[in-house]
């Protein structure tokens, strides 16, 4: 998603899709780190590309904390 952000592409597909993803994991894993990562994740196609890297960063720490 951020490949093709920082190219110009359309990545709210992706985002949309992923925003998919962390709704049907919530009865499966922590809400409170679940919630941030949505909040997070839905953020990101209003934020400028230094914040929206930023973000995407945090976002990959919280699916490790996570799913692994």
């Amino acid at each position: 998603m951020l490949r093709d952000y920082e190219k110009g592409w359309d990545y709210e597909k992706l985002l949309n899709q992923l925003e998919t993803e962390i709704l049907g994991t919530f009865d499966e894993f922590d809400g409170e780190l679940l919630n941030s990562l949505y909040s997070k994740t839905c953020s990101l196609r209003f934020l400028r590309y230094k914040y929206f890297r930023e973000n995407v960063m945090l976002c990959m720490k919280l699916v490790d904390k996570i799913f692994v």
